[in-house]
């Protein structure tokens, strides 16, 4: 086996341009393998951090000449969360772009509108606090929950 491995390396001085062709081959092919398992496994192999993530639905309405797929306003999401008997739980979100304070600059950054029950019905804590209560969204606007100051930099 010593021998093979100086014949080996005896050959790769005798040739370093074919060397180094092979060397940044197999770099580059394990750098895209590393890159793409990475996202796969990020995306589509590891299971959300919610109690039960295969019992987790989506709710869209339909338009009916369009068949496109709308979320629910919030009078539907209502109708639905006190009639629907099929559902353990029904909660609704919204994406929003707010803008942070603090520092030097405002920076604008992603967040979301939830329900009172959004936390309850994906069985999540919340990392540092308390999560928002059903009660607190029975009027729009009533009560908005915010976090004054910002404690830590780790992410929660």
């Amino acid at each position: 086996m010593f021998q093979d491995i100086r014949f080996a390396i005896r050959s790769a001085f005798r040739n370093p341009a074919l060397t180094s062709v092979i060397v940044i081959s197999l770099a580059l092919g394990i750098g895209a393998n590393t890159t793409i398992f990475t996202l796969i496994n990020a995306v589509f192999l590891r299971p959300l951090p919610v109690t039960d993530p295969a019992r987790l639905a989506q709710v869209f309405t339909v338009m009916p000449k369009s068949a496109a797929y709308q979320s629910l306003s919030l009078a539907n999401y209502r109708d639905f969360r006190d009639n629907v008997t099929e559902f353990s739980g029904l909660a609704a979100y919204q994406f929003i772009g707010a803008n942070l304070v603090g520092g030097t600059e405002p920076v604008t950054i992603g967040g979301q509108l939830v329900t009172g029950n959004y936390f309850q019905v994906l069985g999540v804590d919340a990392a540092l606090g308390r999560t928002i209560v059903p009660e607190e969204d029975l009027t729009l606007g009533s009560s908005p929950v915010r976090r004054q100051k910002i404690l830590s930099s780790a992410p929660v």
